[in-house]
């Protein structure tokens, strides 16, 4: 157990732990079930062989890292077959229901990660599948590397005027995200000011919350990232259909920006460093 990063490690199978064997290729044969897992294997110098993704092709942010990963549609459920399939050592799957976690047992020592919560504890998340890797010997020049890319984004967004949001605006809602999800804490680590949650409200367990498109001002901030699915070919169109937010002082004064969801909500080092990349770039820096 990894109690004291708050994050848990659940061992399958025999429920022992032993070194992970050596693959044919010299390392341990690596299933991960959810993308999230992906990221956090390649972080700490783990390839999977085998890897749940969103659809069918490497996540964007990972720059090419899992293009040789065979990869499986985690949105289609557990493919248990595919899992045999790879032979491996050890699956990597995420605590939580319909995560077939019995069925994976009888395949291979599993391990379930326990997702913390609010989101903006994502480094945990990582250490704790570190931890179940024998990868903690790659942390400290990880979190050197996003320590150091922080201190260059503190310079730019640090100054930025007033208050920060991470915005999706939906046909029916605007989910706003506060300073404790994954894209918030990062900007606030960077030294952003977020936006408070409106009067009477509250960020949810994953630092978010939902508001009408009427209560649009009340989640705006001086400065606004706007998320949509820019890998699948989205853009601002749903935004700009709103009155409201032609309106928005940021909007007005060029200060909204366009970023990829798929990017800005996924836990991890690199996805991090595309958060702080694209904040970075998009106030001016």
């Amino acid at each position: 157990m990894l109690g004291a990063l708050g994050a848990s490690v659940l061992l399958g199978a025999c429920g022992t732990r032993a070194p992970l064997p050596p693959a044919d290729g010299g390392g341990p044969r690596v299933v991960t079930m959810v993308p999230a897992l992906l990221d956090a294997a390649l972080a700490v110098g783990t390839v999977p062989v085998l890897a749940a993704v969103v659809g069918t092709d490497p996540p964007a942010h990972l720059d090419g890292r899992a293009d040789r990963i065979e990869l499986m549609n985690g949105m289609l459920g557990v493919d248990v077959e595919r899992v045999v399939a790879a032979r491996p050592d050890l699956i990597l799957t995420q605590a939580g229901e319909g995560n077939e976690v019995e069925g994976l047992r009888r395949v291979a020592r599993t391990v379930e990660i326990t997702l913390p919560q609010p989101a903006g504890r994502w480094k945990e998340y990582v250490a704790a599948v570190a931890g179940a890797l024998d990868g903690t010997g790659a942390l400290p020049a990880v979190e050197s590397e996003h320590a150091g890319r922080v201190d260059a984004a503190r310079e730019v967004l640090a100054a930025l005027p007033g208050t920060c949001s991470v915005l999706q605006v939906d046909s029916d809602r605007v989910r706003s995200y506060g300073p404790d999800s994954f894209a918030g804490s990062l900007l606030r680590e960077a030294g952003a000011a977020m936006t408070d949650a409106p009067a009477g409200a509250q960020w949810n367990a994953d630092g978010y919350l939902d508001v009408s498109r009427e209560q649009l001002a009340a989640v705006a901030g001086d400065t606004l990232f706007l998320m949509v699915r820019v890998m699948e070919g989205e853009d601002d169109a749903e935004a700009r259909r709103d009155p409201l937010w032609s309106r928005l002082d940021a909007v007005v004064q060029g200060r909204a920006h366009v970023v990829d969801r798929g990017t800005w909500v996924h836990r991890g080092y690199f996805s991090a460093a595309h958060v702080l990349d694209d904040a970075t770039r998009a106030a001016g820096g």
